[in-house]
């Protein structure tokens, strides 16, 4: 019972503090969410919850960003954590977990995209060497076919297998160049990958506005409407199928409702993310959050 009433009495702590640091402004033209939260260092996560009533341990961490100030932040996209991973540890020992977790998703997709290139590989010198057989089954029976080519009626009936395998040899000879080149650039190609190392991802810009959002009035008539903040920003995401990385727009909606809650005793707080899900005679559902973890002694 008493250690019910300590958590009690340390999350109201915890929500008078944020509220007395301002998580987000009264004014929409500067909110202090990311005048000083964001614009400093600080770590915030995407989190997805199953439970629509509070969050847990086992809660998915799908992205985490790495405020660094000046108006940039590090995207470590594509995590596979889960909210646990994060309980206890300090904003340096989180990091090193979503670094790690980071250059493990790259060698994971290194090796798959290895295995394609040795697979391309394998293949093209696969077809190189059956051209090599079909031009050395039928290359002295090219005459056959180019006197016959543009008259293939007039083929004797005992000179038919020679003029194919002279044909056959003939297209193979037509086409060695491009598969040479092919091959050569397969081995080239996986033998760059061989070199290739994990590097974290890079700082970038981004951007905010302030907007306000409204509730469905066929369920809320009298919700009022709230300031919305649109944060965005483009990173870099690997290709599907290579190393190479295309530009990835990240756009989130947050809305100023400051949640606050605690898994294993450790706390965090957060906004809501994307648009609120409403379902008549069951209130707001919302899935997915942009949370922070409340540091020991945090004050506003």
């Amino acid at each position: 019972m008493m250690k019910t009433w300590i958590k009690l009495a340390l999350l109201s702590v915890v929500v008078v503090a944020l509220g007395a640091c301002g998580f987000f402004s009264k004014s929409p033209q500067a909110p202090i969410f990311f005048s000083e939260a964001v614009q400093s260092d600080s770590l915030w996560y995407d989190v997805h919850h199953e439970n629509v009533n509070k969050f847990s341990e086992y809660d998915t961490v799908s992205r985490v960003y790495h405020f660094i100030g000046d108006g940039k932040v590090i995207v470590y996209d594509n995590l596979e954590l889960i909210l646990g991973d994060f309980v206890g540890k300090s904003d340096k020992e989180i990091l090193e977990i979503v670094e790690k977790q980071d250059e493990r998703n790259f060698y994971r997709h290194k090796e798959k995209v290895k295995e394609m290139a040795w697979t391309e590989w394998k293949n093209s010198y696969q077809k190189l060497l059956e051209l090599d057989d079909q031009i050395a089954s039928g290359e002295k029976h090219i005459p056959i076919y180019k006197k016959y080519k543009d008259n293939e009626e007039g083929i004797p009936e005992d000179e038919k297998e020679v003029y194919n395998l002279g044909k056959v040899a003939f297209e193979a000879r037509k086409s060695l160049t491009y598969r040479e080149d092919l091959a050569k650039n397969a081995k080239k190609y996986y033998n760059d990958l061989l070199v290739v190392t994990y590097t974290k991802p890079e700082a970038v810009y981004f951007s905010y506005s302030v907007s306000k959002t409204q509730a469905n009035k066929d369920v809320y008539p009298q919700e009022p409407s709230k300031d919305q903040v649109t944060l965005q920003m483009t990173i870099g995401e690997l290709e599907e199928n290579s190393l190479e990385y295309h530009s990835k727009f990240i756009e989130k909606k947050l809305t100023p409702e400051i949640r606050t809650f605690e898994v294993k005793d450790s706390y965090f707080t957060g906004v809501n993310d994307g648009d609120t899900v409403y379902y008549k005679g069951f209130g707001k559902i919302i899935r997915d959050a942009f949370i922070t973890a409340v540091k020991k002694g945090q004050k506003g």
